[in-house]
């Protein structure tokens, strides 16, 4: 009789194990998707503590990007302004698509990040080539952790053990 017990108690600790890691990870997984979302979102403009872009720097977006280009002619200006009208880190939106999530369901673990050289380069920033740092990631990593993995969890958790 015990022993029926014992197997059955190891048998739903078991099953209940795996429902907490796959919990977990659906926590994680819907954090690591508003860090993306939130990194994304800042594209564009410009953040606390970012440097405006030089004017040959918003002279050259112009050239890549022909409708800002026709807006810039119609205000008459190519000058960095240092508002989103200069939409820092974006020219043809190959940065903001390459922002992406690598889950590890089995170590509950996400990456954000991106394959594109240049974007660690805007991130970090490089000192040797006067490219000053534009962080969009970290920020959106530390706002979204803040105020939102802990209730992703408890929320993952609670719909995991339904």
């Amino acid at each position: 009789m015990i022993m029926n017990d014992l197997a059955d108690l190891a048998a739903l600790m078991y099953r209940s194990g795996n429902r907490f890691h796959d919990s977990l990870c659906d926590g994680v997984e819907k954090t690591a998707k508003r860090v993306m979302l939130n990194a994304k979102k800042r594209l564009g403009h410009y953040q606390d503590g970012w440097k405006t872009l030089k004017d040959a720097t918003v002279r050259a977006k112009l050239n890549k990007n022909q409708v800002a280009k026709k807006r810039a002619i119609k205000k008459g200006t190519f000058r960095a302004t240092g508002t989103d009208a200069d939409a820092p880190l974006v020219d043809e939106g190959h940065l903001r698509a390459a922002i992406t999530i690598n889950m590890d369901r089995y170590h509950i673990k996400a990456e954000i990040g991106s394959p594109l050289v240049y974007h660690a380069t805007h991130e970090m920033g490089d000192e040797d080539r006067n490219i000053p740092e534009r962080p969009h990631l970290r920020p959106a990593l530390q706002e979204e952790v803040a105020q939102h993995l802990l209730q992703d969890l408890k929320d993952a958790l609670s719909r995991g053990f339904r």
